[in-house]
């Protein structure tokens, strides 16, 4: 008897249907076939039985005597001299004219008993074969959206494209809506090594490797490449300080919320340039200062006293985010626009603690640049510069007047603030 091992070649089993034993070698062999699938162990139909033929060789093909099948073509029974010579004779199954199961040839004793049934487990010629692809950035790796999963293509590695046949779906016809299953049939003599290559949307062509002796029912391969991993957020803090209108140094936080590519999911391959949209949330807070005007009698105006305050503020805005090819899935750039709700405290005149304007709320709108390199796994460096303002903000400044009070005037201004910032951030 011939164990099943862990790489499948075949195996035959060969067991005395007689109590008494013979010494010597028998004046015929008689054999009654039994035929398996190796990797159920269920018995192979009738059809599929048709479709093989049995030999018996030893030095030279073994003279056969008696040949038995069922009606429909199946093999059931051979009778052979026994070899002239030799301790042993090979059973050959012929599966070449089988399109579902590999042929088989192992040796027996050809002494012992005469009458022998003999099992004969074959490996199949069709397996299922999963595909994942798995996009690697160092030590880490992530998989491809379902719909990209299901868009890669598999097929027979050109050196072997006439001994392979190739279908989506599982070989019982079944076709799975997720997932990348395929059924890959091998038409070579023997079971062994197959070469495949499979063809990512974006990614590319990689060879992968299947071995029909497999004791496995369904095999499962991995293509592996190299990729750039989009975060699904990323949360920054930092400080800001504005050249423009500014009065001092500034913080803020920020969470961008990055969009999936419906393809490639939260991954890019490595030599493109991608883009993805993103969805910010942020607060802040930034000191500004501003020059009011003075107008005189004949509409001249001229810069009047400075005032300042403080600003808080909130925003939700959108915008992409770009991570450029050739920098190994460090750099990443951003531009983002966003509605800007800013919270201003009393306004009071410089260096003085005389109040001009109570605080208030007022809409605005914000444009930002920037650019992040991340340096240590999920943690980033980041700067960049933004450009907000904030319409009908607050009074414009003083008008004169022939009463000589010089009144503050009705008219509103617009604040416009250019900053610049530079901090933190980590991207799960």
């Amino acid at each position: 008897m011939l164990p099943l091992i862990a790489q499948l070649d075949c195996a035959v089993e060969s067991v005395a249907v007689e109590t008494a034993r013979s010494d010597g070698r028998p004046e015929s062999l008689d054999h009654y076939l039994e035929f398996r699938d190796a990797l159920t162990g269920e018995p192979l139909g009738a059809a599929d039985v048709a479709a093989l033929t049995v030999h018996a060789v030893g030095d030279a093909p073994l003279r056969e005597s008696l040949a038995e099948s069922s009606p429909d073509g199946a093999t059931l029974r051979r009778i052979w001299a026994p070899a002239a010579a030799g301790e042993s004779y090979r059973l050959r199954v012929d599966g070449g004219a089988s399109r579902r199961y590999f042929g088989c040839e192992r040796s027996l004793p050809n002494v012992g008993p005469a009458v022998r049934r003999v099992r004969v487990s074959l490996v199949p010629r069709s397996r299922d074969v999963t595909v994942t692809v798995a996009v690697r950035r160092g030590s880490g790796t992530r998989a491809l959206s379902p719909a990209g999963l299901r868009a890669v293509e598999l097929r027979p590695a050109a050196e072997v494209e006439r001994e392979v046949e190739v279908r989506r779906g599982r070989c019982s016809g079944e076709d799975p809506v997720d997932g990348s299953h395929w059924c890959v049939q091998a038409l070579g003599e023997v079971p062994g090594p197959i070469d495949l290559s499979a063809s990512t949307p974006g990614y590319g062509l990689v060879t992968l490797r299947i071995d029909a002796r497999s004791a496995e029912r369904t095999l499962a391969v991995i293509a592996a490449y190299e990729g750039h991993f989009i975060p699904t957020a990323t949360l920054r803090i930092g400080a800001s300080f504005a050249p423009l209108n500014g009065n001092g140094p500034g913080a803020f936080m920020s969470l961008d919320v990055l969009a999936p590519s419906a393809l490639h999911g939260q991954t890019c391959p490595i030599a493109d340039t991608c883009v993805r949209a993103l969805v910010r949330l942020g607060a802040g807070y930034l000191p500004y200062r501003r020059v009011t005007t003075f107008v005189g009698p004949d509409g001249t105006a001229q810069p009047d006293r400075a005032v300042e305050s403080n600003l808080g503020q909130v925003e939700v805005g959108g915008g992409v985010l770009v991570v450029p090819a050739g920098t190994g899935d460090a750099l990443r750039l951003s531009l983002v626009g966003a509605a800007v709700l800013g919270f201003r405290g009393d306004e009071r005149i410089a260096d003085t603690p005389t109040a001009i304007a109570p605080e208030t709320t007022r809409f605005g709108a914000a444009a930002e640049l920037g650019a992040a390199w991340r340096f240590l796994g999920p943690l980033f460096a980041h700067a960049g510069a933004r450009l907000q303002g904030f319409p009908g903000f607050g009074t414009s400044g003083r008008r004169f007047s022939f009463l000589g009070d010089a009144p503050f005037s009705g008219e509103a201004t617009s604040l416009l603030q250019f900053a610049v910032f530079a901090g933190i951030g980590i991207e799960p």
